[in-house]
């Protein structure tokens, strides 16, 4: 389909995916379930709802306001370098990733004053869709300039 050949449609899609299912997730998990509450899933993987004032791995508590501007400025360089990335549709992917990770925990910020965290795999600190999203959106624009430029 020629619109998966747009990277904007690209970008634009995968960002509105992400966060739409990140705000969803969200709020489905603070509705249903009291905070600190844990359903077993498999043994490496619990839904845990805990809230978090800060960024991961519990850095720059308190620090809402710099978060959301940190945000923003991930966003708005996005956009204003967009045209100049390489022509790769993982790369639009990649960037959708990031904006709308970036987005779904700013706007938690914004509104809620803290960002609802969930996916608990026992090993590594809970996080959400927008914490997934960004992180592989992350590596994968390391993956593509360590290995692939």
């Amino acid at each position: 389909m020629k619109l998966f050949e747009n990277k904007h449609f690209v970008l634009g899609l995968v960002s509105i995916l992400v966060l739409s299912f990140d705000i969803f997730t969200k709020n489905l998990v603070s509705t249903t379930m009291t905070l600190g509450e844990s359903i077993y899933i498999l043994p490496v993987l619990e839904i845990t709802y805990l809230e978090n004032i800060g960024a991961g791995f519990g850095i720059l508590q308190g620090m809402a306001t710099l978060l959301i501007f940190i945000a923003i400025l991930v966003i708005g360089l996005i956009f204003y370098f967009f045209n100049s990335l390489p022509d790769k549709k993982h790369i639009w992917i990649a960037a959708g990733l990031i904006i709308g990770g970036a987005a779904g925990n700013a706007i938690s910020r914004i509104f809620d004053r803290v960002v609802i965290d969930f996916i608990d795999l026992k090993v590594w600190p809970v996080f959400n869709i927008a914490d997934a999203a960004l992180t592989v959106g992350v590596l994968m624009i390391i993956v593509y300039f360590l290995f692939e430029k």
